[in-house]
């Protein structure tokens, strides 16, 4: 080999004395560590020829397949931030140990997509999310790394500011929150995120975030779907009965009401989402009920005006048992357990109630 430059020559020398290189790569002094890095990381810093850079990655690939983690720790972060490191050496360091290879991962600028998309291919999830908060990252990679349906990279993309995910990483990671909220959160604060996608997110996250959700996108309001509005405000406006409906609330099921959206099983989607004083609202204007009355039903222990309710209008017992369940918070001051002696005294009343009687008591409460 024939050097290309005056420095190269005092370090091929010590590159040379392979035997006593090995030897220090094994060493755990650090002094020792030492040497070993700073002739390495001055070799790579060195502009050489082809030939010469193949043989000395030859050499050093070997050195690094001896070396203590440390050495690979420390020789991996020197190494991170340069840019004529031979993408041999640096691949091998970034599919090395999570510890040794992160900052390789998030940092290299040798590393280009294609090999990420390799690296991602071939690791886990540790490997991931050192990718995902990289700097720079095409949308094949977003894309790949938002369909590994691996909530800790998926929170690493969602938290990278640097980049702009794609509509179809967007879709991954929205589908992902419906069942990790520590997702939606990161995921609704990215300018990226359009408001449709944040109205969706709304409807299964929890009230911490809905309140995000709210500041975050107050300026878009007017634009929130009619079927969101009384969700909105329930977690907004408490008047003195926490669970009875408030007037927007009701003005909301007027209008779903007449657009031919209000149905049973939307309100028992609100129900499932905690919108107590909404389904109020929505089941009285359903059917002609006075809010009052629907009020009383639901907050009473027994449940027997609820089952009277219920059987008048033909509501199937599985549903009576989800609307008794479910708002248990308006009757238990916002407990979340149904007593069992209550939930078999509700279904008492369910089945004693005469079916014609309760449908005379429903016709005469809506003249």
């Amino acid at each position: 080999m024939q050097d290309s430059t005056p420095q190269i020559a005092p370090l091929l020398v010590r590159l040379y004395d392979r035997h006593k290189l090995y030897a220090l790569a094994k060493d755990t002094d650090e002094s020792s560590r030492s040497e070993l890095a700073a002739v390495m990381v001055d070799l790579l810093s060195i502009r050489l020829t082809a030939r010469e850079t193949e043989l000395i990655t030859d050499v050093l690939v070997g050195l690094v397949r001896q070396a203590e983690i440390d050495l690979r720790r420390a020789l991996a972060e020197r190494l991170s931030t340069m840019d004529n490191v031979p993408l041999r050496m640096v691949l091998h360091l970034a599919n090395d140990h999570i510890s040794v290879a992160e900052k390789v991962l998030r940092d290299s600028p040798v590393l280009q997509d294609m090999d990420l998309i390799y690296i991602v291919k071939s690791n886990g999830s540790d490997h991931w999310q050192a990718i995902a908060q990289r700097k720079m990252l095409g949308g094949v990679l977003i894309n790949l790394l938002s369909e590994m349906r691996d909530v800790p990279t998926a929170i690493m993309l969602a938290e990278n500011q640097y980049i702009k995910l794609t509509p179809q990483a967007i879709k991954s990671l929205t589908d992902l929150a419906r069942e990790n909220e520590k997702l939606a959160k990161p995921l609704l604060k990215r300018e990226d995120i359009p408001d449709h996608i944040a109205r969706e997110i709304y409807k299964f996250v929890g009230q911490e975030i809905k309140s995000h959700i709210l500041d975050h996108f107050n300026a878009h309001k007017p634009k929130i779907a009619a079927e969101l509005e009384d969700a909105i405000v329930e977690f907004v406006v408490k008047e003195d009965r926490e669970y009875f409906p408030t007037t927007y609330m009701i003005s909301a099921a007027e209008r779903l009401q007449k657009k031919g959206l209000l149905s049973f099983p939307h309100m028992m989607v609100s129900l499932r989402q905690g919108l107590i004083a909404s389904f109020i609202a929505q089941f009285s204007i359903h059917f002609g009920l006075s809010q009052n009355y629907i009020y009383e039903a639901i907050t009473q222990e027994s449940g027997r005006t609820l089952a009277t309710i219920c059987r008048g209008l033909n509501v199937a017992k599985p549903d009576f048992m989800s609307i008794f369940l479910l708002t248990i918070k308006a009757r238990s001051h916002g407990g979340s357990i149904v007593e069992p002696k209550h939930l078999v005294m509700a279904l008492r009343h369910f089945d004693e109630t005469d079916i014609a009687a309760s449908q005379k008591l429903i016709a005469s409460l809506r003249h």
